[in-house]
């Protein structure tokens, strides 16, 4: 049984109103938050099932390792996980959770060796599988959580890995707690969970030297997908499948861009920027930056700071993982309007994107998302 759902972002444009059919991925994307407050309560019947299945097509479709990403529903379970990724004094930032009423977790796990890598990619595909899944889980009134301040180590062996592996993330899942309108938990919610950048602030044209201008859309109109819930999206996106998509182009783009800002992030920090490339010649080079096959229509590059102190402290590469997530969204987003996306992340050649698309050496290029 789902519960309310609250909007918490506020959006740049009404997007739906664009549709002339129901768009309605719209409301799970504003929908979904960070919850770190919940109320006791149980899943409701075959959510172990159901939640099972998603996973396992959630990772095909992304083209992760199968099994890199588990769920723990069982309450033994739960508990278990909970008291022993809190132990730690390095994890005294999530030591909320020892004794949240959670209901699960889920769990990202990869080779030890992965988080060494310049290009963690087998990494970032379960992370693009993982959102999918809260996103899954906001459609069903669930509160999730990212985790990056985790004991990794009891995390694994409550999980039963094998040496040699890291459970790098997990996201802690439950029933929100409705917020008083004067409770620290609401005072801190309106204190940064609105604080979003605007477009502008985080969206290029052609290069980082040219700041997005969101178009005037008056008048502009398109038919969304029949099917807006997230496994319909998931399976339109692993067919291939290709109907002629009735959406302007830069109606597309738009709502791929908003789709990735109201994307979680690690703090909030909201320390990526997106380049939108369209014009021929541009998009050409990038197009074989990126070893690309079937040509594209436009392109959206994904760039973030490496080197956070946040990513110091926690070891994480953590623009590997907030990109992922953004780019989840607008792969989604892209399927919500028929229209099929190719990420690429693992063959391109950053070094001649970030030259071709004047990124700031402080910055790494994780992937290019193809437009169809």
């Amino acid at each position: 049984m789902a519960v309310e759902k609250e909007p918490t972002k506020r959006a740049t444009r009404d997007y739906p109103s664009h549709s002339r059919t129901p768009w309605t991925l719209w409301e799970v994307m504003y929908a979904r938050r960070s919850v770190r407050r919940y109320e006791r309560g149980e899943l409701y019947p075959d959510a172990a099932g159901e939640l099972e299945e998603l996973l396992s097509f959630a990772l095909e479709t992304s083209g992760a390792s199968p099994g890199s990403l588990m769920a723990v529903t069982d309450p033994g379970g739960v508990r278990e996980l909970r008291e022993r990724c809190t132990r730690g004094v390095l994890n005294k930032i999530n030591r909320w959770m020892v004794n949240a009423p959670l209901l699960g977790f889920l769990a990202v796990s990869c080779e030890a060796e992965e988080l060494k890598r310049d290009r963690p990619v087998n990494l970032a595909r379960t992370v693009l599988a993982a959102e999918d899944a809260v996103l899954w889980l906001a459609e069903r009134g669930l509160g999730t959580c990212w985790l990056g301040a985790i004991n990794r180590e009891e995390a694994r062996l409550s999980l039963g890995l094998p040496e040699g592996t890291a459970v790098p993330l997990l996201i802690c899942l439950g029933r929100p707690r409705p917020r008083a309108a004067m409770s620290m938990d609401n005072l801190m919610y309106q204190a940064v969970s609105r604080r979003r950048k605007p477009l502008e602030a985080i969206a290029f044209e052609e290069s980082m030297e040219r700041p997005y201008k969101p178009p005037a859309l008056e008048g502009v109109t398109c038919k969304a997908a029949p099917h807006q819930d997230i496994m319909s999206l998931l399976r339109f996106i692993y067919a291939g499948e290709h109907p002629q998509p009735d959406v302007p182009l830069e109606l597309l783009i738009d709502a791929c861009l908003e789709a990735a800002r109201v994307a979680p992030n690690s703090s909030n920090s909201q320390r990526w920027r997106f380049t939108v490339v369209r014009e021929e010649g541009t998009l050409g080079e990038l197009h074989g930056a990126c070893r690309a096959g079937r040509p594209w229509r436009a392109a959206i590059a994904g760039s973030a700071e490496a080197g956070t102190m946040n990513a110091v402290l926690l070891d994480q590469p953590f623009w590997m993982v907030d990109l992922p997530i953004a780019f989840a969204h607008m792969t989604l987003m892209a399927a919500s309007l028929h229209c099929l996306t190719k990420l690429r992340m693992d063959e391109i050649d950053e070094e001649r994107i970030n030259r071709l698309l004047k990124v700031p050496p402080k910055m790494r290029t994780a992937g290019v998302l193809g437009i169809f």
